[in-house]
């Protein structure tokens, strides 16, 4: 996740990766985690570019995440390795950032599709 664009590409691209997908990829506090079942959130504070990827709000079965605009993003999954939903680990002031080497080697990668779905390299 590339938490720089505008709020409205940020919920389409995790949008995308949802159901039946494993989740958009991140990290927080040093963990790699997958976001799933988020929602554009008009936003209850004021948000600077700064702010993006920060937790403003944990209501324990959601997150409110700031974006470099005026919405936010409401999150109500994010899983770790083991699949487990850690909102109830996550504090206000936390996080989610992704290295601009990932986002680079996502961006460098050539992936091809079939009829079949995925080709997957040999």
């Amino acid at each position: 996740i590339d938490w720089n664009i505008s709020s409205e590409n940020l919920i389409r691209f995790i949008n995308a990766f949802d159901e039946p997908y494993s989740g958009a990829r991140t990290t927080i506090n040093g963990i790699n985690v997958r976001i799933k079942k988020a929602q554009l959130h008009d936003g209850d504070s004021s948000n600077h570019p700064f702010m993006s990827g920060l937790i403003s709000r944990n209501d324990k079965k959601w997150i409110v995440v700031s974006t470099t605009d005026n919405a936010m993003i409401l999150i109500e999954k994010v899983l770790n390795k083991k699949n487990k939903n850690i909102i109830l680990d996550l504090k206000v002031g936390d996080r989610f950032i992704t290295s601009n080497n990932k986002l680079y080697s996502a961006r460098n990668k050539r992936i091809r599709y079939n009829t079949k779905g995925l080709i997957k390299k040999k």
